[in-house]
């Protein structure tokens, strides 16, 4: 019921005696009815509809003014709550929603659907959060945003630590990105993992043998893997292309005789890897293979380098397009953002253990260096 209807049926139960007082000018004695009294009862009766009518507007524009509902945001990741707070996911999202005005349990819920390292519980997480009704989904990784396209064509997207969203096929264009999906890129493509071999051959000019640890499953892997050859081929190096899908598939890498095999790493971001972040960084330095990483992370657990943009950066941009689809703004309205920006990162305890003498042109040209 509308609230000036609600007002309406109050004054409808008032006492007859009070009402008909009020419509009939006051008398307490019974007196013969005039043509004026009739003139007055209307008047008054005019004049109440009046008074009635201007407080239903103020109460029905009080109503309005009131806080809106509350924002349900659905937060979908193959990731734990502990890597995403490790990769900087969450509290740079978060902390950018209450500089927004959202408070978590005053105007704002976040409903948590985790894969826990299990990507293949994706689809079903993400159709749970549809059943939720959620106003927003935030799709933390490529196969979470893949699961989130293909649980709902209504609910809005936001996805975040994707690569190419294009080629990945979660939009139309990066410009344009129509239906109920966008977000934040994370990747350059090819071109970024031919910088990292750059970078590694800087930091260890003999390294002739490179080995790329990617997974199949990871749908922004599978859209540059087939130009990767080229390259490496471009970058003068012999490409060995190392494949996991699942963390224990790691247990099969830390087996090989790398050493033998391979004289420097670069690791392609990926959740898989990311949880087990600190044994890989200590395998490659047991064996003594330089390694370059897609994530700041790997380098704070151990690993030589990463060249990466900033995770924070683009999770604090992802919870700007949550608060424009709050407010009304439809996710094809909303390009793709890209990265402008490049964070290289060397971590100078882990050169030393590996007997690496980085050159001073390369640290210069870092922009963190851990000691």
């Amino acid at each position: 019921m509308r609230r000036h209807d609600r007002v309406l049926e109050v004054a409808n139960r008032r006492p007859r005696a009070y009402r008909g007082s009020l419509l009939v000018g006051f008398s307490v004695e019974q007196q013969p009815v005039t043509q004026a009294d009739k003139v007055l009862s209307r008047r008054v009766t005019l004049a109440f509809l009046l008074i009635l009518g201007i407080g239903a507007s103020f109460a029905f524009a009080a109503d309005r003014q009131t806080p809106g509902r509350i924002a349900r945001i659905g937060i979908l990741s193959a990731a734990s709550p502990e890597l995403l707070a490790q990769f900087g996911v969450l509290e740079p999202f978060f902390r950018h929603l209450r500089e927004l005005g959202y408070v978590e349990g005053q105007n704002l819920i976040s409903e948590y659907r985790l894969a826990e390292g299990k990507p293949e519980r994706l689809p079903e997480l993400a159709v749970e959060l549809v059943h939720l009704n959620v106003d927003v989904i935030l799709a933390a990784g490529p196969a979470a945003a893949r699961a989130a396209r293909d649980a709902t064509s209504t609910i809005p997207i936001v996805f975040t630590l994707v690569g190419d969203a294009v080629a990945e096929g979660l939009v139309a264009s990066l410009g344009r990105p129509e239906k109920n999906v966008t977000g934040v890129s994370i990747s350059g493509g090819s071109e970024i993992v031919g910088k990292r071999i750059q970078l590694l051959k800087e930091a260890l000019p003999s390294v002739r043998r490179v080995g790329l640890l990617w997974n199949p499953g990871n749908p922004s892997h599978l859209a540059i893997i087939g130009e990767i050859p080229q390259v490496a081929k471009a970058a003068g190096v012999e490409l060995r292309v190392i494949e996991a899908r699942r963390p224990q598939d790691l247990d099969a890498l830390f087996g090989l005789m790398l050493p033998n095999q391979i004289d420097g790493l670069v690791v392609l971001e990926d959740v898989i890897f990311a949880l087990r972040a600190k044994e890989l960084a200590e395998f490659l330095t047991r064996s003594r293979i330089p390694a370059i990483f897609g994530a700041t992370e790997f380098v704070e657990a151990g690993g030589l380098m990463s060249y990466q943009t900033s995770f924070a950066t683009v999770n604090r941009q992802a919870a700007t397009y949550v608060d424009k689809i709050l407010k009304g703004a439809k996710p094809s309205e909303l390009p793709v953002l890209e990265p402008t920006r490049f964070d290289l990162v060397v971590n100078l305890k882990t050169a030393k253990a590996l007997g690496l003498a980085i050159p001073q042109s390369l640290l210069l040209r870092a922009d963190e260096v851990i000691q």
